[in-house]
């Protein structure tokens, strides 16, 4: 019997300590509506983190790392966290750097569906670990 209460409280553990991964999921851009689909394509112009936010709709995340400058390392997108703090969206997303301009990782353009909305009010931004900003915020 306690064998299976120690169980049963490291799946509620493991649960909750999963509950920060479903905040954002990637989409296929195929399967948005028209006018994020629009938005995209303002974004798409430069490198950025932009954020889709129209109110009463679904809220996604759009990190572009499609150019690269002459001269300068491609970069990418390695890992993306998040975490509900107080009320606010924490997102941690680590870029890195290569010069392998082959490397399948570089030149994408890459849309994350925010999810439970309702349990924030506020989106915190953090690059390589220093607080950053969007660069558009449209809808």
């Amino acid at each position: 019997m306690q064998k299976r209460m120690v169980i049963l409280v490291l799946l509620l553990v493991l649960i909750g300590c999963n509950k920060s991964s479903s905040l954002l999921s990637e989409v296929d851009q195929k399967d948005l509506n028209n006018d994020v689909v629009t938005f995209l394509e303002k974004t798409k112009e430069a490198n950025g983190i932009y954020l889709y936010s129209r109110v009463g709709e679904r809220q996604y995340l759009i990190l572009n790392n499609i150019y690269v400058n002459q001269g300068e390392q491609a970069t990418f997108i390695n890992s993306i966290q998040s975490q509900i703090q107080n009320k606010t969206l924490v997102i941690k997303i680590e870029e890195l750097k290569t010069d392998k301009f082959d490397d399948k990782r570089i030149g994408k353009l890459k849309v994350f569906k925010i999810n439970s909305e309702d349990e924030f009010d506020t989106i915190q931004i953090f690059k390589n670990d220093k607080a950053t900003n969007f660069d558009l915020v449209g809808g």
